[in-house]
């Protein structure tokens, strides 16, 4: 059962699933679905279906608007599939992947004067890379993920801080 809002969901299951068999049965009332611990999204109004495998043993994060129920299928996917989020050759520093993170969703109509292998950041006033994409696409909507800071880590700085501007 999710309620209206964000869900933590843990998959327990035996095998991983397609995201699609899990996810498009909720219709509208899912927003949108993302990796706790990774880039990969599953956001159907911007029609961006990073996020294909809901894989065994991992966490997602789920916000819906609305309480719905989420019904995993008897069968799963046969072997091993994991989600292959594209990596990028940053210019700049790669950016730390902590559990702090803000989606962009970028409309094809934003690109329009931007070219396919261009690569977009997100910097914090500092000058740190907190987020990285790459236009494969001028056709597509994009969406990629910004990083907060883990206060776990001591002194250091991973990403961007509550408040700061992008």
């Amino acid at each position: 059962s999710l309620i209206n809002g964000w869900n933590l969901m843990p998959v327990f299951s035996q095998t991983s699933i397609l995201a699609e068999d899990i996810l498009d049965p909720l219709g509208d009332t899912l927003i949108i679905a993302k990796e706790v611990a990774g880039g990969n999204i599953y956001w159907p109004a911007l029609g961006i279906f990073t996020l294909q495998i809901i894989e065994s043993g991992n966490a997602y994060y789920l916000l819906t608007n609305g309480e719905c129920t989420l019904s995993f299928p008897e069968r799963g996917i046969e072997g091993t599939i994991n989600n292959q989020f594209p990596s990028i050759k940053s210019p700049w520093n790669e950016p730390v992947q902590t559990a702090f993170n803000h989606i962009i969703g970028i409309r094809k109509e934003a690109l329009t004067d931007l070219n396919e292998g261009d690569i977009i950041g997100v910097f914090t006033p500092d000058g740190l890379c907190a987020g990285i994409t790459e236009i494969h696409s001028k056709k597509d909507n994009l969406a990629f993920m910004i990083y907060g800071d883990d206060l776990t880590t001591r002194n250091e700085f991973d990403g961007l801080l509550d408040g700061q501007k992008l």
